[in-house]
């Protein structure tokens, strides 16, 4: 076999083409390009993908560029407005002068304020307002007007006016004060107010009257003390029917004063003063307990004009120094006790003796004051005079009052109980307060004190809490309610029957709040939606566990006492069982009320029992028409 028959019998073998059919690479190549048919790209869904993914610009552009515009065309009207407003007012001028260059508190001074007119056009309905600080009042008029008006009406073009009040300062002694004053005016066509300003300084120097007073610092409870008031008028002005008054607290005991009066009040009276100075003396007492403070006050007062004005008020501060004999109360071994109804209230006084030397013959007395104590149920070693309401404990009631040595300390005490029910007979009867006020004194006085005895004071205040109450009721019979009852009684096995069920709250002596109220129906026994109450709120049922809940938030003191209770009325359905068979069915389980007393600040709490079908409420059943029968 010849070589070529031998490869063309392998070439077909294998399925290749012959030899010479075989094209070279770049034919086959551009046939099989020319086989295949190319599609230009399509791009407008990518296109559209990429516009709905990218914001439109030029949409936000032309939003930016009007929001721009509008912003700007506001600030120019609005500049030019103002502009043109404060061109219009430039042109008016308010300057205001004090004719003195000294003002003394207590002098009358005039003010001038002069209002010029430069605009070059006519201003119409002008008013000023001038307003004075604090420490500057109005001669001729209301001392307590601090914004003084006037009208001026139209000011024609290089027109001057000049309006002028007469002040006083009372108060501010080397102080700066500010007097501001305002026009309001119209001008031109425009219908628009404007205003002009003017402010000016003053400086106001000591008072015409000056006072000084002098006491100690600190004092003892009962001990005398001189109060000495210096005055002096050394400014060569002239006041007229002057009076210097002394200002005390209540308790403060006058002994003596110097000069001497024909009355017992602080008030002296001076036809004039000037230049001149003086001296005035008080000797007095105080009984507080120790460590509290008080204030002594002198007021100065003149008639200015035909009018009475207070043109110097200064004061001084005075503490009270611990007793020698120092005496502190207790009531159930506590300082902050709040007491209840019915309370047995076990008082506890407790003296002590602080100086160095015996405090002989010592007394000490209580006083009662309160409309809540139970004056009948009062025990204590010491003398009670029920008139007075006083206990009084001495050497024959209790011997160590005879002497108490330096040092030594000891104690009485007394108890009384609280009344059971609340004195309320009016609305505001409410709040009500135990107050014990005592007292122990010793006619002994230690060295280097100003008083007639040793003695002390100790005062305890107790609030006495609030009571909130619910009663609960249960009706069959009840067409004051609004509500039908249906059924059988007496109750029967397997009969439903219908019932009204009232919950009126009562609150006493104090305000309270968070008032919520909690109670259930017993098994058996269902709700059947009808339910109303006096307030905007009504209890809610819970129909998954029985329970009922009403929130009723805040009442006042003596409501339901004095005033109409809180109530509200729901109905509800027994169906008796055979275990029932002759026995009542219970219909309400225990209602609490809670609430917080706004006067204490505790909580409190109370409770009905439960309500069953003996119907004691009702009165048109008998009682036996509760029990059930088959």
């Amino acid at each position: 076999m010849s070589l070529e028959t031998k490869e063309r019998d392998l070439y077909s073998r294998f399925g290749m083409p012959k030899k010479d059919t075989i094209k070279n690479k770049k034919t086959l190549d551009s046939e099989i390009l020319a086989d295949v048919k190319f599609k230009p790209l399509d791009l407008r869904g990518y296109n559209n993908e990429k516009k709905n993914k990218i914001p439109n610009i030029s949409a936000w552009k032309k939003w930016l560029g009007f929001l721009v515009t509008v912003v700007f065309v506001v600030s120019v009207l609005t500049g030019s407005f103002y502009l043109w407003k404060a061109l219009n007012s430039s042109g008016v001028n308010v300057d205001i002068n004090v004719e003195e260059e000294v003002v003394r508190i207590g002098v009358p001074f005039k003010v001038s304020i002069t209002v010029a007119n430069e605009t070059g056009r006519v201003i119409n309905n002008a008013k000023i307002a001038i307003t004075l600080p604090d420490n500057l009042v109005l001669l001729d008029g209301d001392s307590a007007q601090k914004i003084i008006s006037r009208d001026i009406g139209d000011i024609g073009v290089a027109v001057v006016i000049r309006e002028s009040v007469d002040l006083v300062a009372v108060s501010g002694e080397k102080t700066l004060q500010d007097l501001e004053a305002t026009v309001f005016y119209e001008s031109g066509s425009i219908s628009s107010t404007y205003e002009a300003y003017g402010r000016s300084s003053i400086v106001l120097e000591d008072a015409v009257i000056e006072i000084d007073i002098e006491t100690p610092k600190k004092v003892f409870s009962g001990e005398r003390f001189d109060t000495i008031i210096r005055y002096s008028n050394n400014s060569g002005i002239e006041v007229e029917d002057v009076e210097i008054e002394l200002l005390t607290p209540n308790a403060f005991n006058i002994e003596s004063v110097l000069p001497k009066k024909d009355d017992n009040s602080l008030i002296w009276k001076f036809d004039k003063i000037i230049d001149s100075e003086g001296e005035l003396t008080v000797v007095g007492s105080m009984v507080l307990p120790a460590e509290s403070f008080f204030d002594l006050t002198v007021k100065v007062s003149a008639v200015l004009r035909g009018k009475k004005y207070v043109i110097l008020e200064k004061s001084t501060s005075l503490s009270i120094e611990a007793s020698p004999l120092s005496l502190s109360m207790h009531l159930n071994d506590k300082d902050d006790y709040v007491a209840k109804l019915g309370d047995l209230l076990n008082y506890t006084l407790v003296y002590e003796n602080n100086t160095n030397i015996g405090l002989r013959d010592v007394i000490i007395t209580t006083r009662l004051n309160g409309d809540m104590f139970n004056y009948n149920t009062l025990k204590s070693n010491g003398f009670f005079n029920f008139s007075k309401k006083e206990i009084v404990w001495n050497a024959s009631s209790k011997n160590d009052l005879a002497l108490i040595k330096p040092g030594e300390s000891g104690t009485v005490s007394f108890s009384i109980n609280a009344l059971d029910a609340y004195p309320i007979t009016r609305l505001n009867d409410k709040n009500f307060n135990l107050l014990v006020e005592s007292s122990i004194e010793s006619p002994t006085v230690p060295e280097n004190v100003a008083a007639n005895m040793t003695t002390s004071i100790a005062d305890l205040t107790t609030k006495v809490a609030g009571k909130a109450e619910v009663d609960v009721k249960v009706l069959f019979r009840d067409a004051n309610s609004g509500f039908v009852n249906s059924g059988n009684l007496p109750l029967k096995v397997d009969t439903p029957t219908q019932f009204t069920v009232h919950m009126i709250i009562k609150n006493y002596s104090t305000d309270i709040s968070n008032v919520k109220l909690k109670s259930s129906l017993a098994p058996g026994v269902k709700w059947t939606g009808n339910v109303k109450s006096t307030i905007s709120s009504s209890p809610i049922f819970n129909e998954r566990t029985g329970e009922i809940e009403w929130h009723i938030g805040n009442v006042v003191a003596t409501k339901g006492v004095i005033s109409d209770p809180i109530e509200a009325i729901f109905q509800v359905e027994v169906v008796p069982s055979l275990t029932n068979v002759s026995n009542y069915v219970l219909i309400v389980r225990d209602t609490e009320i809670s609430a917080v007393d706004n006067f204490t600040s505790l909580e409190l709490f109370n409770k009905h029992k439960a309500v069953d079908s003996s119907l004691t409420d009702d009165p048109t059943v008998n009682i036996t028409d509760g029990k059930v029968g088959q």
